[in-house]
This record gives structure tokens, sequence and C-alpha cells, in this order.
């Protein structure tokens, strides 16, 4: 579903202070920067928008001269990960088999998002550093195709398994 922001043209930049900084194209944020995003617990909009000036910009949200261009590009930022966030839960959604589960599976969980960051960094043979310089949807693309050939790879090995039983 489209949203009101979505029809808001982006501004080309914002002032802080007398410099101008370009606002970066929203779908080039890097994996570091979304899971910063992701990582805010507030409600409050101004404090949102105090950390998001943090992320992104690197400066006080006091310096801002122009806050209604900052509120127009932090809600697109927010509608943004709430589409990618929907995008993870429906596309990279593993379900672990009883085998997986009873092997211990679950105890991996304790790592969160380092599991991310370390599968693209082995992946890649980039360190952990890099892998949060990322542009997010190259990291969500890569985790989606590993998904997928970890699927066909599962289901190849099961149908040559049952292609060998009927043969004996």
């Amino acid at each position: 579903m489209k949203s009101i922001i979505s029809d808001i043209p982006l501004p080309p930049f914002v002032l802080f202070g007398r410099k101008k900084i370009p606002f970066r194209a929203i779908d080039h944020m890097t994996l570091d920067e979304k899971m910063a995003v992701c990582s805010i617990k507030s409600t409050d909009e101004n404090e949102i928008l105090q950390e998001l000036c943090q992320i992104f910009f690197e400066k006080p949200l006091e310096e801002c001269k122009e806050t209604w261009k900052l509120c127009i590009w932090s809600a697109k930022v927010l509608e943004q990960v709430n589409e990618w966030n929907k995008a993870e839960a429906q596309k990279l959604k593993y379900e672990p088999t009883p085998e997986e589960i009873a092997a211990g599976y679950n105890d991996f969980k304790v790592f969160g998002d380092f599991s991310t960051y370390d599968a693209i960094s082995k992946r890649q043979g980039i360190s952990h550093d890099a892998v949060g310089k990322l542009e997010y949807t190259m990291v969500f693309t890569m985790l989606w195709k590993d998904l997928m050939e970890s699927a066909y790879q599962k289901k190849y090995i099961e149908n040559q398994e049952k292609k060998n039983k009927i043969k004996k």
C-alpha cells in the first residue's frame, strides 16, 4: 500500500548551519545504517529525528536549519526500513527442520544480527566493518539468494535420494 509520504518529493539537500548536505537516495542506505535505524527504541518524534541526524549526518538536530525537510526525509527513511523489514519477514524466513532444532539450531539465536555480518563476511571475504558499509539492498539480495540456493540444494538431494531408493 502506497503512503502519502511516497508522493512527497525528497528535497535535494538540508542545511546544517551554513552547510548544504545533500540527501542520499534512501535505497543506498548501508547495512549499518539500517541496523541503527531498527535499533531506535523511542516513539518520541523529536528523539527519533535526533537519532537519525546522528546516524546519517553525524550532526545534532539543533544544527539543522530546515527541520521540515528533515521530517520529510525521516518519514521516508522509516517507511523504507519498514518495507524492508516486511520483505525480510517474508523472503528471508527460514523454518529449521526438527533435526536441525535437535542439533542446536536455536542456540545460534544468541548471535542475533552478528550472524548476518558473519555470513556476508565469509561469503565476500571482507571484514565485518566492510560488511556494514555495503548497501542494505545488496546484503538482502545476497541473503535471499543464499537461502534460495540452500532450499534448492536440500530439495535436490532429497529427490536424488528418493531416486536412488527406487533403483535399489
